[in-house]
């Protein structure tokens, strides 16, 4: 007796795994700052990238530009940045514009009661978004979803910037905010090269 023809089901093409190297440059950004004018072309795209309700983590040690870094992002929503500065004494500084800006500095804060003390937590609410110097004194109280973002001194005007999505709503903000960086630095260097003689 013949047996019946076995059918062989179609082979799958499997999908080349995402090396470690792709994912972790999907999520992070590192950059050179080489001076105040490029963090502050930094800090306008990522405020043009923001959509509402996102947490920003600055670290750094004193000096490393995490309040000039802050303040191009305020101008990137539109606020009026001759209101910027570090809120060192008060805690939490507010700003208005496209969105709703909390500039929180935990730099005075001794202790996470002190953290939870500034109100901070009141301020994860509806499209404002939270930029925090000195964040690393706080992380228990932080988003999981967060963009951090670590400065660090190479010279007396250069800076290394390196940005870290840690959730789904800040990887979409990394993206947007690489692209629109790379675009405003493109037509920097074409502003300039414009207005070399020839």
């Amino acid at each position: 007796m013949r047996r019946p023809a076995l059918r062989r089901r179609p082979r799958r093409r499997s999908r080349p795994a995402r090396s470690f190297r792709s994912l972790l440059t999907a999520s992070s950004w590192e950059l050179e700052s080489r001076n105040a004018r490029e963090t502050d072309r930094l800090g306008v795209a990522i405020g043009r990238a923001l959509k509402g309700g996102e947490t920003l983590a600055l670290f750094g040690q004193l000096g490393a530009g995490k309040t000039a870094l802050v303040k191009g992002i305020a101008k990137g929503i539109g606020s009026d940045t001759s209101r910027v500065s570090s809120p060192t004494f008060v805690f939490i500084n507010e700003y208005g514009g496209r969105l709703p800006l909390a500039h929180v500095d935990l730099y005075r804060t001794e202790s996470l009661h002190q953290v939870e003390s500034t109100g901070i937590q009141d301020h994860w609410i509806g499209n404002t978004v939270v930029a925090i110097e000195w964040a690393d004194k706080g992380l228990q109280l932080l988003p999981d979803d967060r963009l951090e973002i670590e400065l660090r001194h190479n010279s007396i005007r250069s800076r290394t910037v390196r940005l870290h999505a840690t959730g789904r709503l800040a990887a979409r903000l990394l993206r947007r905010a690489k692209e629109l960086h790379r675009r405003s630095t493109s037509v920097g260097r074409g502003q300039r090269k414009k207005t070399l003689p020839s």
